[in-house]
């Protein structure tokens, strides 16, 4: 009777391991916008041309947005006295690989590495573990494509009086990037770049962003700023 007894716990133990396994690989099931034309489809797997000035490694000098214009180009409207909201909202980790002979994004091989921001934190970090990758390759190996790196995603979303300004570093495998910036704007903010194989000099890296972001909290307040994170580690 022990010995049933044992042996029926041994088994439930083994098959919640195999359940939690295979929850760690479900395929996202959020849509995800990676900017980008889609080249091509197979079955749910979609291939996504990427702009090529969001793969080039350029310096940018961080510029305050002049208001007016902002306001003008994006109708934008100074938000209630006092609100101000930083919210990170996702960060997404996709294959990057050759499509006849072009540079594309995969959206769906099996396993999307997703990253949603824990309740009370500004920032997302997280893992993307040896384990989730060698299942993403080899599902870019079992498509018939060449994977070349990773191509990173992150969304901040801002709901402030008067957004300026976003000053941050990005990380890779080849290391942390010169400062960079950009106008910053109520609403959603995204950025995308990649990590690719033949430029990665580090075992261990952090894969994203972080920095600050800079707005006026009020019609008569001065600007202010505010750290932001929006990183895996590959580990």
């Amino acid at each position: 009777m022990k010995k049933s007894f044992l042996t029926l716990l041994l088994t439930a133990f083994m098959l919640m391991f195999t359940a939690s396994v295979a929850l760690a690989f479900e395929p996202a099931t959020a849509p995800i916008d990676v900017n980008g034309e889609i080249i091509a489809e197979e079955g749910t797997r979609q291939f996504i041309a990427i702009n090529p000035e969001l793969l080039e490694d350029q310096a940018v000098e961080v510029e305050e947005a002049d208001m007016t214009e902002a306001d003008e180009e994006y109708g934008i409207e100074p938000m209630a006295f006092g609100t101000s909201r930083i919210d990170p909202v996702i960060v997404a980790v996709f294959p990057l690989v050759i499509y006849n002979g072009q540079e594309t994004v995969i959206n769906d091989v099996g396993f999307t590495m997703i990253s949603e921001p824990v309740d009370g934190l500004n920032y997302i970090a997280d893992t993307f573990t040896r384990e989730q990758q060698a299942y993403v390759m080899n599902n870019v190996a079992n498509a018939g494509v060449e994977q070349i790196g990773w191509y990173y995603m992150g969304i901040y979303k801002l709901d402030v009086y008067k957004p300026i300004s976003w000053s941050y570093y990005e990380y890779t495998g080849a290391g942390k990037s010169v400062r960079k910036g950009k106008t910053a704007r109520n609403g959603e903010n995204q950025w995308e770049f990649a990590s690719k194989f033949d430029q990665t000099v580090l075992t261990d890296y952090k894969l994203g962003i972080d920095g600050k972001v800079s707005y006026q909290s009020n019609a008569t307040g001065t600007s202010g700023s505010q750290s932001i994170g929006l990183y895996v580690y590959v580990e």
